[in-house]
């Protein structure tokens, strides 16, 4: 009959021994589970070494990411300084426009002051050459009208300036020819019989040929022969002057035709009621012949508006 259990004999120095019994069952079962533990244990170390090495590697890409971030964090950050310093310096740039518009603003307004101070002399001495008076009258208690900023007003006398001058340009003023005069304007002793007379114009010496030049901006009215004057020329200025140039050898312009002051309308000659090669010259207003004398003391002044 087989045995149950297993006898385990142990000696010692003595030589005394020892019988220890296990039961096979109980024997078998705790091999068993020990082999089971130690399975589970090594599929234990298995999945831990899995685990550990998961992770690591699950770390080093966390470590990865966070230096692709901290990088185009860098990046960014960069960027917006960038951004930053070419805003301030767009700014600066915009800010250095602003202060020279500013500057030719400023500059432009004192060229428009000093422009119109110069125009306003200008008109105020040929004015005063004319003998026109203007009279003005400031008594405060005595004033009233719409307000009216100083910008505006400003602007208002430039244009009225300008309407002036313009009209001055059209005026005959100066010299149509620089000789001596021969017979000035008013009562005189008639050259060819002798009796008193007046004499609507003044007579300029001359050689036949010499420049007849416009005294201002005008239309030619009439060129042609008239007599007692020959040939002679009638320039129309507007506002109601008219001028003659008379006496002429030849007329260079015609009816109809623009001239401007300065230019050479006709040749010194001696056509017509004549003793000799000279230029008579009239100004009339409205239709009434006025002496040219104080229209020509304002020569040589500058009566054109600079735009």
């Amino acid at each position: 009959m087989t045995s149950k259990k297993l006898h385990l004999i142990i000696t010692g120095e003595s030589g005394k021994g020892r019988t220890v019994a296990f039961e096979k069952t109980t024997l078998r079962n705790s091999l068993i589970a020990l082999a089971t533990v130690a399975c589970i244990l090594s599929v234990s170390a298995f999945f831990g070494v899995h685990n550990i090495q998961k992770n690591r590697q699950l770390q080093a890409i966390i470590d990865s990411s966070e230096a692709v971030q901290q990088q185009q964090l860098n990046a960014l950050k960069t960027q917006l300084e960038t951004a930053l310093s070419e805003k301030e310096s767009l700014a600066d740039h915009y800010q250095q426009k602003l202060d020279a518009f500013k500057q030719n603003q400023e500059a432009l307004l004192e060229d428009r002051i000093s422009d119109f101070e110069q125009r306003s002399k200008v008109i105020e001495t040929v004015i005063n050459e004319l003998g026109v008076k203007v009279k003005t009258d400031k008594a405060a208690d005595h004033s009233g009208g719409p307000f009216i900023s100083l910008d505006d007003y400003s602007d208002r006398l430039i244009t009225d300036a300008d309407t002036y001058l313009s009209l001055i340009k059209k005026m005959p003023l100066g010299f149509p020819i620089y000789t001596e005069i021969s017979s000035p304007f008013g009562p005189r002793n008639d050259p060819m019989n002798k009796h008193r007379a007046f004499h609507e114009g003044i007579d300029f010496k001359g050689n036949t040929g010499d420049s007849v030049r416009s005294t201002g901006d005008a239309v030619v009215k009439k060129a042609g022969y008239q007599s007692g004057y020959g040939n002679c020329i009638v320039l129309q200025h507007g506002n109601g002057y008219e001028t003659m140039y008379a006496h002429l050898s030849k007329r260079l312009v015609s009816r109809g035709d623009q001239v401007k002051r300065g230019q050479i309308i006709g040749r010194v000659g001696s056509t017509g009621r004549s003793t000799g090669s000279h230029l008579h010259y009239e100004v009339r207003h409205w239709g009434k012949a006025i002496n040219p004398l104080k229209y020509m003391r304002v020569n040589g002044m500058t009566v054109t508006a600079s735009n």
